[in-house]
């Protein structure tokens, strides 16, 4: 929100919205924080029923998870971050439910791999724990799964989408409606996400940036991609000391100037990159700012993308 007023140029809208998230994510890390996880703090007189308490949730971490979807960066320290998101996994993720009782809706079963949207690895397990604590959901298995990978639990990641893959597989179930609450359920969408956490991408239309940081395959790498008016194809090419990159229009146009690529990590000179572009009938040779294992590029004017036409990267060190 603090972002959208900006870019609206609406100061005392993202001055507000600035003081309720440092406020809120001071108190939360303060607060909720259990040395490994954050947790429910209530009031057992008054909330009876239908709480979570000291249990491991699965979704703790959704603000998170979308501020890594949006481009926005870490909410809270990031090794809680990763601390939290990987207890998950660790203490919700069942290789087989076999033995897991579920006394609500069954959308897993038997010998099928799931994530249990709650546990509680330290006890204290409310008599009545809230309602859905030991179903499991496709669109939260998504959403930890996209964020694992975020946070460079790749394996783990990828182990929750096999899960749920293996438990739609056109026999048991059909591919095409991953229930949850009810059928062809909109959280499943999370997946989208997933795609997003492997290739890195991201947009925004106000700072005309397009970035890319794969997780997989890294040193040859090829994607779709897709923004406001545009879509086409990144490819890249990675050594120990530079990055040979192709973003490909096959549809629409947009406007671009600044480009976030993963870093060559090689070469003498400590953090310095040069960056040629190719857009057109425009070549610049810039240098490029090293942040953490990332290469931000940016142009002194913004170059048009259209269908058919390609810009061009090389980063070197």
């Amino acid at each position: 929100a603090e972002e959208m007023a900006r870019a609206l140029q609406d100061h005392a809208a993202a001055e507000e919205y600035r003081r309720v998230y440092e406020s809120g994510r001071v108190k939360l890390d303060q607060i909720c924080w259990n040395g490994e996880y954050y947790i429910q703090i209530y009031d057992p007189a008054t909330y009876q029923k239908y709480q979570l308490g000291d249990g491991c949730l699965s979704d703790q971490m959704l603000g998170q998870w979308m501020a890594h979807v949006t481009g926005l960066g870490y909410m809270l320290p990031e090794d809680r971050v990763k601390s939290a998101i990987h207890a998950v996994y660790k203490n919700n993720f069942r290789p087989t439910l076999t033995d897991h009782y579920n006394p609500q809706r069954i959308f897993a079963l038997g010998d099928e791999a799931g994530l249990l949207l709650c546990s509680w690895p330290r006890g204290n397990r409310p008599p009545l724990p809230f309602v859905y604590s030991d179903e499991v959901w496709t669109g939260i298995e998504y959403q930890v799964a996209a964020h694992l990978i975020y946070e460079g639990f790749v394996n783990e990641g990828l182990t929750l989408v096999r899960a749920v893959r293996n438990r739609y597989d056109g026999q048991r179930r059909n591919p095409w409606n991953e229930v949850e609450c009810g059928h062809h359920y909109a959280r499943a969408m999370a997946s989208w996400s997933v795609f997003l956490a492997l290739t890195g991408f991201n947009y925004s239309g106000p700072q005309k940036m397009i970035a890319f940081n794969p997780r997989i395959n890294e040193r040859e790498f090829t994607c779709f991609w897709s923004c406001d008016g545009c879509w086409g194809l990144y490819t890249q090419q990675m050594r120990s000391r530079d990055l040979n990159a192709e973003i490909h229009a096959l549809f629409g146009k947009t406007s671009l100037q600044k480009f976030s690529l993963p870093a060559p990590s090689g070469g003498r000179k400590k953090g310095y990159i040069e960056a040629e572009i190719n857009a057109g009938a425009n070549n610049y040779s810039v240098a490029a700012q090293r942040a953490n294992t990332l290469a931000i590029v940016t142009l002194p004017e913004a170059v048009n993308l259209e269908s058919g036409q390609t810009i061009q990267l090389r980063l070197r060190v």
